[in-house]
């Protein structure tokens, strides 16, 4: 019991942590290799709250220097130790010595070319881990680094201005396949957005990864653990009940991960608590189309 209410107080925690506003898909193609490395950041005074407004004119004169290592070690001036991870292939964040970093990967966009420059960051943000004292900050990668350039396809205007259908035919050929393990169904509340706008809604664009990377190799050790897995199991029916929170509409607006990750916290809680706790958790979302 003491540790299912020690994970659920980290589940809240990270939910503080999660409940900064962020940002819709940039078109940035950042990799794991990409950011891997030794980075600088350029800090504001740690004085704000989650409502700063950071950009270029911002004043960041303190320096840190954050060495971003494998697997998502990361190590600060002083030698703390702290973790890393990516944000999809559009940012990254760090959280190191009581606070953590967060900021998007620099690109630039010329109609569909977009150019990717990953080894500097837009103006991002710091706290510490009670989620306060807030400051701007900016990254800078040390070493060399390539730009890398991708195309994005712009959508044809006369097709984006038409309403959306639900397309039944393909509905039911997914519902024909054997092996799907799903019900696809139509949702008529889809029908009153247009084509543009459910194209959004999917990610669009700017959600496309120009290079898929590859899988990392399967070892013999892999290979025993997954002989040790059930052939299937879903926390949406664990004998005919589910852990898993109702699907919600994040309506026209480029938001998966911040919807999903509220949905996962939420599924989290239910399984520790077994369903008497069922929080509807709040994505805090700015519908930005660029950082």
């Amino acid at each position: 019991m003491l540790r299912s209410a020690v994970m659920l107080r980290t589940a809240v925690l990270s939910l503080l942590v999660a409940a900064a506003a962020v940002r819709a898909d940039t078109p940035a193609n950042c990799s794991y290799s990409d950011i891997q490395g030794e980075w600088l950041f350029y800090s504001s005074e740690p004085t704000g709250d989650s409502s700063i407004q950071c950009d270029d004119a911002t004043p960041m004169d303190t320096v840190i220097s954050l060495s971003l290592q494998a697997p998502n070690t990361v190590v600060d001036t002083f030698g703390n130790v702290g973790t890393w991870t990516l944000i999809y292939n559009q940012g990254f964040e760090a959280t190191v010595n009581g606070r953590t970093y967060f900021a998007f990967s620099y690109y630039t966009q010329d109609g569909e070319e977009v150019t990717s420059l990953c080894d500097r960051t837009f103006p991002g943000w710091s706290h510490d881990v009670t989620v306060r004292n807030w400051a701007c900050i900016r990254g800078q990668k040390q070493g060399p680094s390539m730009p890398k350039t991708h195309r994005v396809r712009l959508a044809d205007a006369a097709k984006a201005a038409k309403k959306y259908v639900n397309n039944h035919a393909l509905i039911a050929a997914i519902n024909a396949r054997k092996e799907s393990k799903f019900t696809a169904k139509a949702y008529p509340q889809h029908e009153k957005y247009t084509v543009a706008e459910m194209y959004r809604r999917s990610g669009g664009a700017r959600s496309h990864l120009p290079q898929r990377p590859k899988a990392a190799p399967m070892t013999e050790e892999h290979q025993e653990i997954i002989k040790s897995l059930p052939a299937s199991f879903d926390w949406g029916d664990v004998n005919g009940v589910s852990f898993v929170p109702p699907v919600r509409d994040q309506a026209n607006c480029g938001s998966c991960y911040a919807f999903a990750s509220m949905a996962a916290l939420e599924s989290q809680v239910r399984i520790l608590t077994n369903n008497t706790q069922q929080p509807v958790f709040s994505p805090q979302v700015s519908c930005l189309t660029s950082p």
